[in-house]
């Protein structure tokens, strides 16, 4: 049998150089390349290491579990992945988590290839082990694979978990931290949970010391966690992180993305803040101009957001005309509306100037939606914003790419070279 890894570190080389090229795919040749690397996995000199670099170098290029599925890979990498799981280090469990959770599967899906006792298995030998990058990307990755919480104790992780996080905390950096909030309002926690698990003081010294180098990915999840577990502006205000945010938005928002616009104007609102409140931040024009900037780009998701905010705001319909948001919005809704989903249909429906919308057909689309049968109970979507489940939707189809607020947590920034390839 071969030796793959000379390989495979070629591989790994010319992915890592092209993961911010949102034009780089998986070639004919690097799928023959990784068929080789695959059937010769066998090989002593092939590692745990080389199994998460393999994952890496997929996701790096944009590839698909459906690519490996095609090109029937699919089994070999799960074979892999089992067959190596025990090596995993600290890193390469949490980088593994990590390609899985952005190749789109779920604990679930895990579970199914008979991989998730594994993981969890590795997770446990390895979390006192863990550094600050390695305890964001673990939390990012369970998270977006759907676990709950409550997983988490059934799974004997919740106070390991708890523990790496206090560890860790005063090492994170601004992705670290956002991640790691964001995981923790995902898994269901609320402000007054981790309050009594005596973590919300080193969070909040961590939140004070990095939001001055906050991006405005970091931004928007920061605001969506805080808002999600729970908590005020009057809170906020009283724990001084008030301005530090303001800044925050101010400093990132021209850069804002179509869906970071959705989910912080979502955030605002849930604050409780009025337009009044915003004009007095100084933050009403950037907000409005980076809706005129985004709204043609805008999700069904982000579109349900940017209105609810809107509404929730005290915005009329006639602000929003006055304010040349109403065409921008009625047409995106238009174009998208075949892909709205109930929650997001509920959603649009709930703001008081809904039916003052001149979108005929498309609410008569939107009826028939909700006239079909379903055995899902109806929620307000912003329990749900951030939605993991996108494999259990289509077991053919196992990755949706990550937009911008959800592919913040990165392993490259964790790579200890020295330990990239045993062999």
């Amino acid at each position: 049998m071969a030796n793959p890894v000379p390989l495979l570190i070629s591989l790994y080389s010319f992915a890592k150089q092209r993961k911010h090229d949102l034009s780089a795919s998986l070639s004919n040749k690097n799928l023959a390349d990784i068929g080789y690397i695959l059937e010769n996995s066998a090989h002593s000199g092939f590692t745990g290491q080389s199994i998460t670099n393999l994952l890496l170098s997929i996701v790096y290029l944009h590839g698909t579990w459906k690519d490996m599925q095609e090109v029937r890979l699919d089994q070999l990498l799960l074979d892999a992945i089992q067959r190596n799981a025990t090596q995993f280090s600290a890193q390469g469990i949490a980088n593994t988590l990590w390609a899985l959770a952005h190749l789109s599967f779920t604990w679930e899906s895990l579970q199914e290839q008979q991989l998730a006792r594994s993981l969890q298995q590795a997770i446990q030998r390895n979390i006192t082990y863990f550094n600050s990058q390695d305890v964001a990307n673990t939390l990012w990755a369970l998270a977006q694979l759907g676990l709950t919480w409550q997983d988490m104790q059934r799974m004997q992780l919740d106070q390991p978990v708890l523990e790496a996080i206090r560890r860790n905390v005063t090492a994170f950096k601004a992705q670290d931290l956002t991640n790691t909030l964001r995981a923790l309002a995902q898994f269901g926690f609320s402000w007054h949970d981790l309050q009594q698990q005596q973590i919300t003081q080193p969070l909040l010294t961590a939140i004070h010391h990095n939001a001055a180098w906050f991006n405005h990915r970091h931004t928007t999840n920061a605001l969506w966690a805080l808002a999600q577990l729970g908590l005020s502006w009057q809170a906020i205000k009283q724990r001084h992180m008030d301005q530090l945010l303001v800044n925050a938005i101010a400093r990132g928002i021209t850069e804002i993305s179509p869906i970071g616009t959705g989910y912080t104007l979502w955030a605002l609102a849930r604050f409780d803040l009025t337009w009044h409140d915003i004009q007095a931040m100084q933050l009403d024009q950037a907000l409005l101009a980076a809706i005129h900037h985004n709204a043609t780009r805008l999700s069904p998701q982000g579109i349900a957001n940017t209105i609810w905010a809107l509404a929730q705001f005290g915005f009329s319909w006639q602000a929003i005309q006055q304010a040349q948001l109403a065409q921008p919005l009625m047409d995106v809704i238009s174009h998208n509306a075949a892909k709205f989903n109930r929650e997001t249909i509920v959603q649009l429906q709930q703001t008081a100037f809904w039916p003052q919308l001149p979108l005929p057909t498309v609410k008569e689309l939107f009826a028939t939606v909700l006239a079909q049968p379903t055995k899902l109970p109806l929620t307000a979507s912003h329990k749900t914003i951030f939605k993991p489940t996108l494999a259990a939707l289509n077991p053919h189809r196992l990755f949706t790419r990550s937009a911008g607020l959800l592919s913040d947590a990165n392993p490259a920034a964790n790579d200890r070279k020295t330990k990239q390839f045993t062999h």
